[in-house]
């Protein structure tokens, strides 16, 4: 018995384990992206997206 409440334990622990690094992906892969706009903002790249010209 004990060895399955171990076991119980160990299958719960990874799974929070594998939550908290799948959140850790998402906000990596969030903060990149909004990375990648601060600095098309800031080069002034943004406008080619859009489309704009100035005459």
């Amino acid at each position: 018995m004990l060895f399955f409440n171990y076991l119980y334990y160990w299958c719960i622990r990874r799974t929070i384990i594998l939550g908290e690094e799948q959140l850790k992906e998402v906000r990596a892969i969030s903060d990149y992206q909004i990375a990648l706009v601060d600095m098309a903002y800031a080069t002034g790249t943004l406008m080619g997206y859009s489309k704009l010209s100035f005459q």
